[in-house]
């Protein structure tokens, strides 16, 4: 590679595919999977953290763009509310489209790059979402959903699923 030239990366098609020039002629072809996008198909497409935070913006996601997750996860409106850090009241004020903020969208982004990961560990949503709701000794013998609730409970229960994936028992 010839020195004071870094590899320059471009997108061929779309966010997904990229071109890295390796200098002196040489490519490699790399494909990127954003882990973001399981339920929530507004964020589908983005392929850097700096286009996810250009979906999201300052207002953050729509209701309507999060309610497939919310509804996979078979959260109540108390549940919901706990995660969007409103109250209950506030949240059967709210309209589809109202915006749900930028911190409670990373939140509930981060609980769709969790189902995606859920889906790749079990095989199946509904087995995934069995295991959510199965008290865990790893996690102190509660359930990871509800560990999902609180703050740093995604971390944990992503950890458990990692360990799980690995061979650990969980």
């Amino acid at each position: 590679m010839e020195s004071g030239r870094k590899p320059r990366l471009k997108s061929t098609s779309g966010a997904d595919r990229y071109i890295v020039n390796m200098g002196d002629g040489k490519t490699l072809a790399l494909e990127t999977h954003s882990p973001y996008g399981m339920y929530v198909q507004a964020v589908r497409r983005a392929g850097s953290l700096q286009a996810l935070m250009a979906i999201i913006g300052t207002e953050g996601l729509r209701l309507k763009e999060v309610r497939p997750l919310l509804t996979y996860l078979s959260l109540s409106n108390e549940q919901v509310a706990s995660l969007l850090g409103v109250s209950s009241r506030t949240l059967m004020r709210w309209k589809e489209d109202t915006h749900i903020g930028p911190m409670a969208s990373r939140a509930l982004l981060e609980l769709d790059k969790l189902a995606r990961r859920g889906l790749e560990v079990f095989g199946h949503p509904d087995l995934f979402r069995q295991w959510l709701q199965q008290p865990n000794t790893a996690l102190g013998d509660v359930t990871p959903m509800s560990l999902l609730l609180q703050p740093y409970g995604t971390e944990l229960v992503a950890d458990a699923l990692e360990a799980l994936a690995y061979g650990n028992v969980m």
